[in-house]
């Protein structure tokens, strides 16, 4: 949950009709094609703030953290997303910082899997995962 009661969640859907907002990243979903999401409601969970697709080969998001400054951290499978084009090459997950107005500002890929993600008490991002 971000400062401002913002609740962040990442997903994955294949709904081709999943709400993506006007203001999205990636606005598409291929029906029956697992894609990644991240999504914000607002404090009272009755309205989509902000919904992108993330779109990877695996089709999934994994975790989630909202940082002190209201921003989020989310980490997701890229391998064919349209992201690539940010992205340095060679395998593995994604890791993307998206500011309060949920313009992508950060983009890292990271030779693991991510599953989650979490703020220490000193504003420290903390990533849990694994390797081969």
């Amino acid at each position: 949950m971000a400062p401002d009661g913002r609740v962040f969640v990442a997903g994955y859907t294949s709904s081709s009709d999943f709400p993506m907002t006007a203001n999205a990243f990636i606005r598409d979903v291929e029906e029956g094609n697992p894609s990644g999401f991240f999504a914000a409601f607002d404090r009272d969970l009755r309205n989509v703030v902000y919904a992108t697709a993330l779109r990877g080969s695996f089709g999934e998001a994994w975790g989630v953290a909202a940082a002190a400054d209201g921003s989020a951290y989310v980490t997701f499978d890229a391998d064919q997303s349209p992201l690539l084009p940010l992205l340095p090459p060679g395998g593995g997950n994604v890791i993307a910082k998206f500011d309060t107005a949920f313009n992508i500002v950060m983009m890292q890929r990271v030779r693991a899997s991510m599953w989650d993600l979490a703020f220490d008490s000193t504003g420290h991002l903390m990533v849990a995962g694994g390797t081969a």
